[in-house]
């Protein structure tokens, strides 16, 4: 955008979030913005409420495209999209002033985003958008997430459920270990697990949700690989008669012996790592989206 017209909206009163200015002119909202396919243009946008006289705007937009001061437009139910060549003359302000009274002609107003009333209408921004919210829409809105954010997270019962989707995940670990496989899918299994029986009993994660869910993975990973051994053990003396409950006996007294832990350390390596591949996404993904959820806002703007 021209920094001419970065002034020009500045001045007007216009107010920037991230790439994006939003103000009004003459009671109307516009949303301003630049092309990313053409460094001569900008999208001008405004949600409108249907109008019977449309042709009238359509006429003006028609006779500014062939002056060359917009490239195209595109109008939808609610809302219209103008393309607006960037001019040094023909400037962003005098464009929406000239644009504002013709909705004022035709009695367009802008309209709610949610309920599609026309009343009252104002703007609202989150962290990650923003709308047009009529009175009673925005403080539904408002009311819904201060209740959102008053929800005590149940930690001890979503470690606890964590920990059981963990432990059911790690059932694909040892499946995959006695037929000779060990797979970061194993490692995905045991994460998901976890991260989706804590969502079941919580609305929402926090970064202190992900450390419990990575506890619940890391117990589950070390019972995965527990099991494992006492499976082995099973079918090693299947032939002997060795009972389940043998085989966990048998299984405590190996870790008691220096050498068989020395032994079993590669393999037990190579199981981290591919726990490691297999969950990392997983939890990335989760921290990411906990840290969104503590950081959202909604606010009202004024202008």
């Amino acid at each position: 955008m021209k920094e001419i017209n970065i002034k020009k909206l500045q001045d007007a009163g216009f107010k920037q979030f991230d790439s994006e200015y939003i103000g009004k002119v003459n009671n109307h909202f516009f949303s301003i913005k630049d092309n990313q396919a053409s460094e001569d243009l900008l999208y001008v946008t405004i949600s409108i409420a249907p109008s019977e006289s449309k042709n009238i705007l359509f006429k003006y937009l028609d006779d500014l495209q062939k002056d060359n001061k917009i490239d195209d437009y595109e109008l939808t139910k609610n809302e219209i999209k103008i393309a607006l060549v960037e001019d040094s003359i023909y400037t962003i302000d005098i464009f929406l002033s000239d644009l504002s009274k013709v909705l004022e002609e035709i009695e367009a107003k802008n309209i709610c985003n949610f309920c599609e009333n026309t009343e009252n209408i104002d703007l609202y921004v989150s962290s990650k958008v923003h709308s047009f919210l009529c009175q009673s829409c925005g403080k539904k809105l408002l009311t819904d997430l201060q209740e959102e954010k008053n929800i005590k997270p149940k930690y001890l019962l979503g470690f606890f459920a964590s920990l059981v989707g963990a432990l059911i995940g790690s059932v694909v670990w040892v499946v995959l270990g006695m037929l000779g496989f060990i797979a970061s899918l194993a490692g995905y299994a045991i994460a998901y697990g976890a991260f989706y029986a804590y969502k079941k009993v919580n609305s929402k994660y926090t970064k202190l949700a992900i450390i419990l869910n990575v506890v619940a993975i890391i117990i589950a990973f070390l019972f995965a690989q527990y099991s494992g051994i006492v499976f082995e053990v099973l079918r090693e003396y299947k032939a002997d008669g060795i009972t389940f409950s043998d085989a966990i006996l048998y299984t405590n007294y190996l870790f008691t012996n220096k050498e068989f832990i020395v032994a079993l350390l590669p393999d037990f390596g190579f199981g981290i790592l591919f726990a490691f591949l297999g969950s990392f996404r997983t939890i990335k993904d989760n921290y990411t989206s906990a840290k969104e959820e503590e950081n959202f806002y909604i606010e009202k703007v004024d202008f």
